[in-house]
């Protein structure tokens, strides 16, 4: 299930991902989104972001997200989050890192919201 509200996104997103939840993870996607992988490739579309997704929750990392901004425009909102997560380090060791994610959210037809555009700040 989608956000009902857009200030519920980021909430799910780190719910679902810390439960390994990928099908979930993917209802918060509208079919033709896009996610921003790096400076030069974007993943179009629910096939594309779900392969990232399975690969980076079978990591076992933990997200933590903490809503800094959020704005609303008719049927978009632009969310900006902060994020932590551990990642393993080149000796094996969790190594913090965090950032800050910019989302772009769409109002669907039957009123939830999806994202359109995910841009967690690794490029």
């Amino acid at each position: 299930m989608a956000a009902s509200d857009p200030r519920e996104n980021h909430a799910l997103f780190q719910e679902r991902w810390n439960a390994r939840d990928v099908d979930g993870l993917i209802d918060l996607y509208e079919e033709g989104a896009v996610y921003v992988a790096s400076a030069e490739q974007n993943l179009v579309g629910h096939e594309e972001i779900r392969a990232m997704l399975e690969e980076m929750t079978a990591l076992g990392i933990e997200n933590r997200l903490e809503l800094l901004h959020l704005t609303v425009n008719g049927d978009l909102a632009l969310e900006r989050t902060r994020w932590t997560m551990q990642f393993p380090g080149e000796d094996g060791q969790p190594a913090p890192q965090s950032g800050s994610s910019t989302v772009v959210l769409r109002r669907q037809p039957d009123g939830s919201w999806r994202m359109i555009i995910d841009d967690p700040g690794l490029a």
